[in-house]
């Protein structure tokens, strides 16, 4: 089967359960191996000699399991073949976050009614930027509830301040939008965006939209909100995703450390 035919058919498959952008990204791992592959047999050697020759340039081991992830995708579906090969170690990092004062310069620097909307429903209500992108008017709830589309095409509903639905109203009003995206623009703009207000807020972080959503999070726990809650507002299938956000300064230890 010629490649082109079957990245399209892999891409076809992975429609059903995948979000776009990791289809887009899978898809990219699929056409770099089946490159590297041309008409040599398809065994879990060869994989593991792709794998092995994507780290000689350079990919991380972050990066080389989510090739992994793919192309266990595609030997599994569309060959009925198990992948036999190991994961690489990968060592745990922490989230960058915002702290409470960074979280208020970024929101005073905001200089008009998009920037407003983009920070503070960022930072109050904890999307990832995909879901806002998506996030259409009819679904914006005056009682102080958005709906959202998640990873897998998963609809969530999540309470949001009514500081959200004031700037979001605000927002589209000023564009006289009443139906469709409320913003309709490409992830890039929304990024550029995020991105600049940071350096104009005084802010040396790199801050992105997942900055932004980390930011959420970490706030949510330093003021000691429910860790299954925050799991369903951020839409996360496990738990133990959520549990990153429990870190604590050696401050806020001693300040809640018992007396024995």
């Amino acid at each position: 089967m010629k490649a082109a035919s079957e990245i399209t058919k892999f891409c076809g498959y992975l429609s059903k359960y995948k979000s776009p952008l990791t289809v887009k990204a899978y898809a990219e791992t699929l056409a770099r191996f089946l490159w590297y592959k041309k008409d040599r047999e398809l065994t879990s050697k060869l994989a593991e000699e792709f794998l092995n020759y994507m780290s000689v340039c350079g990919c991380s081991n972050r990066s080389l399991n989510r090739h992994l992830a793919a192309l266990k995708a595609y030997y599994g579906k569309l060959h009925s073949m198990e992948l036999r090969v190991d994961g690489y170690k990968i060592g745990r990092t922490l989230p960058v976050w915002l702290t409470d004062n960074e979280i208020n310069l970024y929101i005073q620097a905001c200089s008009d009614s998009l920037e407003k909307a983009l920070a503070i429903t960022f930072l109050k209500s904890g999307v990832r930027l995909e879901e806002l992108r998506t996030l259409t008017v009819d679904n914006i709830d005056s009682q102080g509830y958005i709906t959202v589309i998640g990873k897998g095409d998963k609809e969530r509903t999540i309470a949001v301040p009514d500081e959200v639905i004031t700037v979001l109203r605000n927002w589209l009003s000023e564009r006289g939008l009443s139906a469709g995206l409320v913003f309709p623009m490409s992830r890039t703009t929304i990024e550029t965006r995020v991105s600049m207000l940071a350096r104009r807020a005084g802010i040396e972080k790199k801050v992105s939209p997942h900055t932004l959503r980390h930011s959420f999070a970490s706030a949510w726990c330093r003021h000691r909100g429910k860790l299954d809650h925050l799991q369903k507002q951020l839409g996360h299938s496990n738990i133990a995703i959520t549990s990153v956000y429990l870190h604590a300064t050696p401050i806020e230890i001693k300040e809640e450390m018992p007396v024995i």
